[in-house]
């Protein structure tokens, strides 16, 4: 018997046969009861995540080079071409695209919680994700850091246009038949 049901039991809570929980249920259980608040998705259709994950990363690769803002970064963050060629490659981008695939799969959740099925809806979630998440954990970090507006809001640009990106993938995707 899962920990949360045996707590809601102790509680005098009656649950029916219909509640199942998982691992990937989110319980509260307080004094009014016990109830899934959240439970995850594990059913999202996996290449859409996938190809939503590689778009969010195109976007890094986009917004860093010199097409867009890759010279004024490198300018603003005190790096030369020297220093970014000697960086190691294959490291830091297996790990930004298993951040990117992180992202992508919260957002699926959260679209698929919502039930958004427009891009306008799709576009207002990924938008409040990436300002009240994204920018206001760095926007402190960024005065405390004293760090240049304009990096900031080059490096801004990365989540945004990625989190856009992949709210439409995963909107436009068609479902399973």
């Amino acid at each position: 018997m899962p920990v949360f049901w045996r707590l809601c039991r102790r509680r005098g809570v009656a649950l029916s046969p219909r509640h199942s929980f998982r691992a990937s249920s989110v319980l509260f259980a307080s004094e009014r009861g016990c109830r899934v608040a959240w439970e995850m998705n594990l059913n999202l259709d996996y290449v859409a995540l996938l190809v939503a994950s590689l778009a969010y990363f195109g976007m890094g690769a986009l917004t860093y080079s010199p097409l867009l803002f890759g010279r004024a970064w490198m300018r603003l963050s005190g790096l030369s071409a020297q220093d970014v060629a000697a960086a190691p490659k294959f490291g830091p981008y297996a790990f930004t695209f298993v951040c990117a695939l992180l992202n992508v799969f919260v957002l699926a959740e959260v679209l698929d919680y919502v039930q958004t099925t427009s891009l306008r809806g799709a576009w207002g979630v990924a938008t409040l994700l990436w300002f009240g998440i994204y920018v206001a954990a760095r926007a402190p970090e960024a005065i405390f850091g004293r760090q240049p507006w304009k990096l900031v809001l080059i490096n801004a640009c990365y989540p945004l246009l990625g989190t856009l990106v992949a709210s439409t993938i995963l909107t436009l995707w068609p479902g399973p038949a």
